[in-house]
């Protein structure tokens, strides 16, 4: 019965760690993007960029789906951001899908998007149930 439960537990932690890590953060992570191009408009197609590239690298347990959702969220971010900024959409899309060479997108103002990308990931936030 012990055996039992533990195997119960560890497929529910498990079950949640890849629908956290492959469902909700690509569509955090862009949200964040979305977020700071909206409020640093010189770093719209970097950041909309960088997060698709950095995707690519990433250790996956469903890398389809996590590409997909990387991929689709930023696109409906760029169609937002594109009606926020005056910038074409199709910009961003190849931004979005031709992802290689983000670094021509650069400005030191960028450097905040990095930094709120490791609060964001470092940082333990403490809820009372």
């Amino acid at each position: 019965m012990y055996m039992q439960l533990e195997n119960q537990k560890e497929l529910s932690e498990k079950l949640a760690d890849t629908i956290n890590l492959e469902v909700i953060e690509p569509i955090a992570r862009v949200n964040r993007a979305y977020r700071f191009a909206k409020s640093t408009p010189v770093c719209d197609r970097y950041v909309l960029c960088l997060v698709n590239e950095e995707s690519e690298n990433e250790g996956e347990n469903l890398p389809a789906l996590k590409k997909l959702l990387y991929k689709g969220s930023s696109l409906a971010a760029a169609w937002f951001l594109a009606d926020e900024t005056g910038m074409s959409f199709w910009t961003y899309y190849e931004d979005v899908m031709d992802n290689h060479d983000c670094k021509v997108h650069y400005s030191e103002k960028c450097h905040d998007f990095h930094l709120e990308e490791i609060r964001v990931t470092t940082e333990y936030v403490h809820n009372e149930l």
